[in-house]
């Protein structure tokens, strides 16, 4: 199991936002996705099964990381909404595009334009609006239902503790000549990672 560093809270801020590293497309006997739920935490749906649910522990167990969503409302099919538009979108944009979504062009239009918005604002304006979000999206999840399964939750309780003991270690020196690239919110976690390291 993987190593305890602290108390855990699956609700900070910090870890919501380090989760995005992990949305995108996966590859584990066919195709999943690894998406957003309303609260903030992940689900792993199969392409190749009608978008049924997939346990994300062996999604990060035996699966392999293929591609980050391209979109900061990530993988497609992006589900849009008014209340997504008016978080993102200007008062004047809001209105003119509050009833394109009627045809599919004016749901390519919306997307767009909030994409553009999210792009245009400031990281920690971006990270405000998306923690806002997150938690109006937990207290929409009836109160009698855990916002998690015991499975879903054991693999949020692992990367939290990965979370944790990046934060808590200090970097390594990087050699001399030695560059990579890091995805946004990425922190120290690989990209594929593992219920049960070794």
């Amino acid at each position: 199991m993987a190593k305890a560093c602290g108390k855990i809270n699956l609700r900070e801020p910090g870890f919501l936002l380090w989760l995005g590293q992990f949305v995108g497309q996966w590859k584990l006997e066919g195709e999943v996705q690894v998406c957003r739920r309303e609260d903030g935490f992940l689900e792993a749906l199969s392409l190749s099964a009608k978008f049924k649910k997939v346990p994300l522990g062996s999604v990060f167990r035996d699966g392999q990381l293929v591609k980050r969503a391209q979109s900061p409302l990530g993988p497609p099919p992006v589900v849009l909404s008014e209340a997504l538009m008016y978080l993102w979108l200007v008062p004047e944009e809001f209105s003119r595009l509050r009833h394109a979504w009627h045809v599919s062009s004016g749901m390519a239009l919306i997307q767009e334009a909030i994409e553009k918005r999210i792009g245009e604002l400031p990281q920690a304006e971006r990270d405000r609006r998306w923690l806002a979000w997150w938690a109006a999206g937990a207290t929409r999840i009836p109160p009698e239902s855990p916002p998690l399964s015991s499975r879903e939750s054991a693999a949020h309780r692992m990367l939290y503790s990965r979370y944790r003991c990046a934060a808590d270690t200090p970097p390594r020196p990087r050699k001399r000549g030695v560059t990579g690239n890091r995805a946004e919110g990425a922190g120290n976690a690989p990209q594929r990672p593992r219920l049960h390291p070794g």
